[in-house]
This record gives structure tokens, C-alpha cells and sequence, in this order.
């Protein structure tokens, strides 16, 4: 059907006597397939100068209907010092209205006849796309999106207390629409005839309920994430099962945040299972224990999962005598232990964040400012993985035994366990095993919510500060493998040698969660659940060690399992690879889904650009990897790759005493 824009004529009728004003054009919806930047602001700023308006500002944003963009880039006013503001879009005029006190905003319709102005967003402001647009009249205010009536001739006459008849918690759009024109001094503008809403075009109510519905799941419990296909099915009820010890075991004395480790033994060596092969003064620092006994056959650099070359490693020839080290013994009274006690057992264990992060426990123990909050993470919200969930079932006991431990050394009487509500049975045996030492609570599954500051959102909504931590606002976030490894050193005295890790995705013949030793080879894990050849996997395959999200590509088998590898997931490699010599097509899809709030399509041009101002100013290290913009980018970027990269270069800089200006 033909629908009836406004003509460019009957836009300009509304700039009455304005000579200088303020152009912003926004560069979303009606660009997302085209391969080259548009031409709306010249198109605009030519229509502009040929009434004789002075365009004294112009600028082009991305959307412009996203109030949170919209608002960081009208910070301070455009509007000030001109006769009015002048937009190309309807949702995007709402916003900018909004935001530009006394100045009034005009659309320019149909600057370009092969387009509109009706952006539809998942944002706050909203446009019906009638055809017909009234917003040059009513002060920037939609009546017919926030009228509960739609009404387009005015005001019905049943407001009561400034609310709706009709919805008494809206307020009257019609009101609002008399208040903004009253203190612009523009209630001329309602005099005469109004035309009426074109209805050649169909009706968008039902377009609106699916928006309404995506934007309520956008929302729930914090801003942005994704639902991925959960892939869960099939091995999240499967038992933990343990694999044989490697005839090799290959160490890396880098399996944490910080200072890595060095070796404590040399070739030919006799260790045994637990004894301390890695050590490191560093504050922030981990040890790193023997997972076999056996004999050191090599100490040298060998290929690591996650650091790009090869990393420092020891490498242990199994012995097949599985001889327990002296040190690893349980403790008589662990219960008896004080908070200092408890954090010496943990640093010498060699205990980490479990949940991917690898940050050094011992260290978040000891926050620079006391905390009143412990929280639990069992959300386990990457696709594929469900190693989380079967501990929490099969081993709920003696994680709560471990919460509290980490309670005790922090000093904090409060815990929160928070488990998604996709594993039912592990919220039953979880709560079961809790009791009154922590309070058991499922959220509802959403990625990425496993996420420190988003879980600590959901839970207490409390806001870490962007470059803050945790503990910043009270809180310390533990992973639920984290706190079984700490019940596992403190009452068994055992450390960090094995953890479980989930194993599934294509060719895989035995999916399912294995307990497998720290520094068996990717080869060997492959192996052992039944595939036949891992190097061709690698090669055919994508293979992620981590969630199928943030999982970290490998492409050598002899990589081992490290710490912080919760799976090995095989993936099917896309036909169409991410591609940094694509055009981004300013779709603002990863806009709407970064839980951060930050701008990936911006930030992805100015790391091209090697501009680190505008990286650091943007928010990259706030960038947490979660690649939710990645997977939902129309046109398949790296974008991931792309901000480690922007995130690397400013620790270059930092370190190297030239920081970015902010």
C-alpha cells in the first residue's frame, strides 16, 4: 500500500520564523542494507539552506532512538543558542524533545521520497510509523503512542489527576502536550485543523505486543544479553564421570590473573600428586601443584589454551603409582580454623575463580574495604555447558561447605546462591543442602548473567561503578566450583589438580561432564570420550575451551586443560567466518544487546582507527568478552577479537607510563 508522508513543504511550514537551528540525522533504520554512508544530512542541510534556514550545528548519531545513546551525546544541550533542533526521524525527535528544555524540536519529513522517518526501537520513545506525523504540532510528544486512546484531535476530556481514564497509571499524553507548547510558547501551533492519522498503511499493534514482549525479556534483570539456543540437553543429566590420569601431563605455570609462576622443580625430578610444582612471590599470583606422580621429563615452553605462543610448562611422565604428596592430608578441626587460616589454605592450594575468570581467591578474600554481601555464582548461563549444574547435584553438600568457609574468611553473614532456573534439581538439592547458612535463589536463564556485575544487578540491584569491582558496592562473587575447591582444601586438604568440565557438541560420541586431571591434552580428553582423531576435529571443527560463547577457539591438540576450563565444546564451523573487512551496517542490534551499555558498532571503527582516546573514552576495558554483539552482529564481524585487541594496546600504553587521555 502506498502510504502519505509528509511532504518536505509542509515540514518546512513548521520552522516558522526559525533562521538558526540545529541538525541531527540518524543513520539507523533505513540504512541497515546499504553498503555506503547516506546522504540524509546534506539532502537535509540543502533542503535547510534553500529556505533560508542557517544550519548552525549538524550532527550525525547513531541511534538516535536509543535514549541511553541519545543521551550521553546530548550531554550539555545542543539546543542552546538556537531557534529549534530539527531531526529526520519520529522515534528520535520523541527522544531529543525530551532532552531540549525550552527549544522546540521539528521533524523534516521526507527529506529523502523513497523514505520515511519511523524508526522502530526496542527503546522507550515510540513511533507508530503512521504516515501522517503530528509531532511538529504536539511539542515532540506522540500522541498516538502515548495516548492510551491514540488519539490524534486532541484530548478526550477524561483525564483525572493528570492520568488516563483508560490506564490510570499512564499519564494523559494530551496534558503533556499542552505543558511542553505552554513553556515553549508555541500553543499556536494546536490551533486550526489536525489532520487525522492516515490509515492507508496497516495498523503496527501486533509489531508493537512482539516488541513490547522482546523488550520486557531485554530487560529482565539487567539491560542488554541475549537467549541462545541453551544446547544443554543430553549431558546436563548425565552423572559426573572421571577420566583416567594422562600418561603425560602438561602444566603451565600461567593459569591465573597475574604474576605468572616459575618452576619449583627440574628434569628429572620425582614428584608426587599435590606436591607444589610452581611458585611466584607476586601478590597477585597462584601456586600450581603436581596433578600425576611421576617423573619431570621436561620443563619448557609448550602450547597453552588461552595465552597466544607458547607458555613456560612442566611437563610429568605418569608413573602409574598415583603417590599422594605428605602435604595432602585432612584437617583435624577445619571448623576451628580462623578467617586468616582459611585464606593461607586457599592461596597455597592454588585456588582460583572456577567459573572462567582465573582470578586468584586468596586475593578477592581481601577486599581494601569490607564487604556485607557473599554471592555464589551457579547460574552457569553459557550454551553447552553443564558441569556447574551436575556439582550442584551431585556435590551441593560440600559446596555449602565451602560457602561457608569463604563467609567465615570474609567476615560477611550474608550468602545468596543463585542458580538459573533451567536446573530444577540442582535448586532442590542446593536449597536442601543450604538451609539457614544461604539463601538459595533462581533467576530466570538469561546470557550473560553469570557475569559478576550482572549477577550482582539481578540479585541486590546495586550498580559496580564502570572500571569498579565488586567491592565497590559490598559485594564478592565466588563460582560454585570455586567454593567446592575451597571445601576440598580446606577439609581435604587437597589442591587445585583436577576440576569438572563438560564435554559436547558435534562428532562427540560420549557427551557428558568429566572430572579430569589439570594438564591433560586436549587430545587426550578427545580421546577418551571417544573421537578419533582431535586434530582433525580442531581443523574441521570450531572447538571452544569454555562456554560456547566465550570459549576460547584452540587449534592444538597438545593445548592442555588449564584451571579455568569449565568445557571443551565442538562447534560446527560457520560458512560465513567473521570478516573484519566487512562494512558495518549500523543495524544497532549490538547496541540493544550489550549488558554493558556500550556502543560495539563505535567502538569497533575506532579500534581500526587505532583512535585510543575514543577507545578508552568509549568503555572498552569495561568490555568483558561475553560476545553478545558478535553473535548477534548482521554482518559478522570479530568483533570480540577486535576489543582485546583495543584492550591490549591500552595496557601497552598504560604500562608503558603514556596512558590515553581521558
Amino acid at each position: 500500500m502506498k502510504v502519505a508522508m509528509k511532504t518536505r513543504a509542509e515540514s518546512l511550514d513548521n520552522l516558522g520564523s526559525a533562521k538558526k537551528v540545529a541538525v541531527i540525522v540518524c543513520k539507523r533504520c533505513f540504512h541497515e542494507f546499504e553498503k555506503d554512508a547516506a546522504d540524509d544530512l546534506d539532502i537535509a542541510l540543502e533542503t535547510l539552506a534553500n529556505a533560508g534556514v542557517e544550519a548552525v550545528v549538524s550532527m550525525e548519531a547513531d541511534f538516535l532512538c536509543n535514549s541511553r545513546v541519545a543521551a550521553r551525546m546530548l550531554e550539555g544541550g545542543v539546543s542552546e543558542g538556537f531557534d529549534a533542533v530539527v531531526t529526520l526521524c519520529g522515534a528520535g525527535a520523541q527522544v531529543v524533545a525530551g532532552l531540549s528544555g525550552k527549544t522546540p524540536v521539528i521533524l523534516l519529513g521526507n527529506a529523502r521520497p523513497e523514505r520515511g522517518f519511523e524508526g522502530i526501537s526496542l527503546g522507550v520513545k515510540r513511533c507508530m510509523a503512521c504516515g501522517k506525523c503530528l509531532l511538529n504540532l504536539t511539542g515532540g510528544i506522540c500522541p498516538v503512542a502515548d495516548c492510551a486512546k491514540s488519539l490524534s484531535n486532541g484530548p478526550c476530556g477524561g483525564a483525572k489527576d493528570g492520568k488516563c481514564e483508560a490506564n490510570a497509571e499512564k499519564d494523559c499524553a494530551w496534558i503533556r502536550i499542552y505543558k511542553r507548547l505552554k513553556e515553549q510558547g508555541r500553543l499556536d501551533a494546536l490551533k486550526g485543523d489536525v489532520q487525522d492519522r492516515d490509515f492507508s498503511r496497516p495498523l503496527f499493534a501486533e509489531v508493537k505486543k512482539i516488541e513490547d514482549k522482546a523488550l520486557e525479556r531485554r530487560e529482565t534483570g539487567f539491560a542488554g544479553g541475549l537467549y541462545p539456543l541453551e544446547n544443554k540437553d543430553g549431558h546436563s543429566d548425565l552423572a559426573i564421570e572421571t577420566l583416567p590420569d594422562p600418561q603425560i601431563a602438561v602444566v603451565p605455570m600461567a593459569q591465573h590473573v597475574g604474576a605468572p609462576c616459575e618452576s619449583r622443580v627440574a628434569v628429572g625430578d620425582a614428584v608426587s600428586i599435590g606436591q607444589e610444582i610452581g611458585g611466584s612471590t607476586g601478590y597477585v599470583s597462584s601456586a600450581i601443584h603436581a596433578p600425576i606422580s611421576g617423573k619431570v621429563v621436561a620443563v619448557e615452553k609448550r602450547p597453552h589454551p588461552t595465552i597466544p605462543g607458547d607458555v613456560l610448562s612442566v611437563v610429568i611422565e605418569n608413573d602409574g603409582k598415583s603417590s599422594l604428596h605428605e602435604s595432602c592430608a585432612p584437617r583435624r578441626e577445619p571448623d576451628s580454623m580462623t578467617p586468616e587460616e582459611i585464606i593461607d589454605v586457599i592461596r597455597r592450594s592454588g585456588i582460583v575463580g572456577m567459573g572462567g575468570a582465573m582470578f586468584p581467591t586468596d586475593v578477592k578474600l581481601k577486599p581494601p574495604r569490607p564487604v556485607d554481601l557473599l554471592i555464589l555464582n551457579g547460574c552457569e548461563c553459557a550454551p553447552h555447558l553443564t558441569a556447574d549444574d551436575r556439582l550442584m547435584v551431585e556435590k551441593s553438600a560440600e559446596i555449602v561447605g565451602g560457602a561457608k568457609f569463604l563467609a567465615k574468611a570474609l567476615g560477611v553473614g550474608k550468602v545468596i546462591i543463585a542458580i538459573e532456573n533451567n536446573k530444577s534439581l540442582a535448586l532442590e538439592r542446593m536449597k536442601e543442602a543450604a538451609g539457614d547458612a544461604a539463601e538459595v535463589i533462581s533467576v530466570t536463564t538469561k546470557y550473560p548473567q553469570g557475569a559478576e556485575r550482572m549477577l550482582i544487578k539481578r540479585l541486590t540491584g546495586r550498580d559496580v561503578p564502570r572500571g569498579g569491582l565488586p567491592f565497590e558496592v559490598g559485594a564478592v562473587v565466588n563460582n560454585v566450583g570455586t567454593a567446592l575447591a575451597v571445601y576440598e582444601a580446606v577439609v581435604l586438604g587437597m589442591p587445585l589438580i583436577s576440576r569438572v568440565i563438560t564435554v559436547s557438541g558435534m562428532d562427540i560420541p560420549k557427551p557428558g561432564n568429566y572430572r579430569v586431571k589439570i594438564g591433560t591434552r586436549i587430545r587426550d580428553v578427545l580421546n577418551a570420550v571417544g573421537a578419533a582423531n582431535p586434530d582433525a576435529m580442531l581443523s574441521g571443527r570450531t572447538v571452544r575451551m569454555g562456554g560456547g560463547m566465550m570459549g576460547v577457539i584452540q587449534t592444538n591438540a597438545d593445548a592442555p586443560i588449564i584451571k579455568g576450563a569449565s568445557g571443551l565444546i565442538v562447534l560446527e564451523t560457520s560458512d560465513i567466518a567473521p570478516d573484519d573487512a566487512r562494512k558495518c551496517i549500523r543495524c544497532g542490534r549490538c547496541v540493544e544487546a550489550c549488558p554493558m551499555g556500550l556502543e560495539p558498532h563505535r567502538l569497533w571503527r575506532h579500534v581500526k582507527d587505532e583512535n585510543w582516546e575514543m577507545v578508552e573514552q568509549l568503555g572498552c576495558n569495561d568490555c568483558f568478552d561475553c560476545g553478545c554483539c558478535e553473535y548477534i552482529c548482521s554482518s559478522k564481524l570479530p568483533l570480540v577479537a577486535m576489543f582485546k585487541r583495543g584492550k591490549a594496546a591500552l595496557r601497552r600504553k598504560k604500562d608503558a607510563g603514556n596512558p590515553v587521555k581521558a
